[in-house]
């Protein structure tokens, strides 16, 4: 018992659930006054790990997250913007698994960092409007991700054989892929929010796919990188970017959708 809570497995669960309950308890006994000041620190923390990871010096990365969030901010834009951001990460990963010799294609590491720094702002903003509007809404979102997350990663463990992530993520599996799709899509029937329940194929669809893409995304920039993980904050997890990626390419799509559905 004691080697299974020092071993990686028993050090992912245990944060997993540390990470679980803070977060639901910061969600009933924070002050909603506050929540620019929380989505704030969770981009500066997620920039700067993204910062080093790409080597740029911590003086640039702080400058360049205070700068691009205020900027954003100040902006008022439509969540088709988000939609069609999240579009741009999918065709971009399905390029790059057709085309793998694009990994080593030199980009400028300036751009990189700008452009998932925008990704990053526009999941802020959809985790704040689902914030004001309903803490229900919100945590429906990222249960979406959670259970494709948590499927993909224990099916592909024990059954994943089919390997197609190879260029990008060469330890996931399509049967581990095809478990968190299931399961998103089980866990949307049963649990989605009745103003919305017509629509439970599409946000389990969608949520699912995009936290796969999120995922791929992010491991398409720590293969360039040439790192493991973003950050060393969470035990057994990595870094705040590690545990977001799937939500920074899905939680905007749910946005847009949101907005249709209703």
């Amino acid at each position: 018992m004691y080697d299974f809570f020092l071993s990686e497995l028993g050090k992912r669960l245990i944060s997993s659930i540390f990470l679980v309950v803070a977060f639901v308890g910061l969600l009933n006994f924070l002050p909603k006054d506050l929540i620019v000041f929380v989505v704030f620190l969770l981009f500066f923390v997620a920039g700067f790990e993204l910062g080093r990871m790409l080597k740029l010096s911590n003086l640039y990365s702080c400058l360049i997250c205070v700068c691009v969030f205020l900027f954003m901010y100040y902006m008022k834009i439509s969540s088709i913007m988000f939609f069609i951001n999240s579009l741009v990460c999918l065709f971009l990963v399905l390029i790059v698994l057709l085309r793998p010799g694009l990994l080593n294609t030199s980009v400028n590491k300036y751009i990189e960092f700008l452009y998932f720094l925008i990704c990053l702002y526009f999941f802020c903003e959809s985790f704040i409007y689902f914030w004001k509007l309903s803490i229900t809404i919100l945590l429906f979102s990222m249960v979406l991700v959670w259970t494709t997350d948590i499927m993909a990663f224990f099916v592909g463990k024990k059954f994943g054989k089919t390997k197609c992530f190879s260029p990008i993520s060469p330890n996931k599996s399509l049967e581990g892929l095809l478990a968190g799709l299931f399961f998103a899509l089980v866990m949307s029937y049963f649990f989605i929010p009745e103003n919305i329940y017509s629509y439970w194929f599409l946000f389990g669809f969608c949520s699912s796919v995009f936290a796969i893409i999120g995922d791929l995304f992010e491991s398409l920039l720590k293969r360039r990188a040439n790192v493991k993980d973003s950050g060393s904050i969470i035990p057994g997890h990595g870094g705040v970017l590690d545990r977001i990626d799937g939500l920074v390419f899905s939680m905007p799509v749910f946005l847009f959708l949101y907005n249709i559905a209703t």
